[in-house]
């Protein structure tokens, strides 16, 4: 259970597998946060009710989205986290169908911010991308829509940890990218806490 006073970081794991190469590595990035206290919120757009957007503009004048499903649930911590942190596969070059559901469905806050100029502070994130391919453009289209969806919020694109030709069962990931991810994890929450020293001085 996360405190209401604790740090909150949402960690969003958009693939669609119970066992995975992308989760595994949420796994060693978020280590670091749950050593320090930090609430960690994490969410798996394949295992929730997310419909797509279907462009219907009721967000643009400030209204709720009229959707009545997970979102609901998810819209508050994405304006509240003290943090996000995200980990994806490569389906086709982009992100998995639900994950891009819930991307989406943050037109809501693109309406806010371009349409009636209501900003949210900007926070630190992090990116995890994996492929089983070796392309050196297999993460163009991930990226790209992981930068506008974190644009919307506030926050701008991070440097991600990209991993081409990883392709093993998760429990056979090498030791170096167990620990590049463990790594990274510890740099994001060396922002957060960054963060909340000043807030209080």
């Amino acid at each position: 259970m996360v405190k209401s006073s604790q740090k909150k970081l949402l960690a969003l794991d958009f693939s669609p597998r119970k066992r995975s190469n992308s989760s595994r590595l949420l796994d060693f990035a978020l280590k670091s946060a749950i050593a320090e206290g930090i609430g960690i919120l994490r969410y798996k757009p394949h295992e929730m009710n997310i419909a797509p957007c279907d462009a219907c503009e009721t967000c643009y004048d400030g209204s709720p989205c009229p959707k009545n499903d997970d979102m609901a649930e998810i819209y508050p911590i994405l304006e509240t986290a003290n943090a996000v942190i995200i980990a994806t596969p490569s389906y086709f070059y982009g992100v998995p169908a639900p994950a891009k559901a819930l991307i989406d469905r943050c037109q809501l806050f693109w309406a806010r911010k371009y349409i009636l100029a209501e900003t949210l502070p900007s926070r630190p994130a992090g990116v995890i991308e994996v492929a089983g391919s070796g392309g050196q453009r297999v993460f163009e289209g991930i990226n790209l829509t992981i930068k506008y969806f974190l644009d919307s919020i506030s926050i701008d694109m991070p440097e991600p940890l990209a991993f081409r030709h990883v392709d093993c069962d998760p429990i056979d990931l090498p030791e170096e990218l167990l620990r590049a991810s463990e790594e990274y994890g510890t740099r994001l929450v060396s922002e957060i806490l960054k963060e909340e020293k000043n807030e209080n001085r």
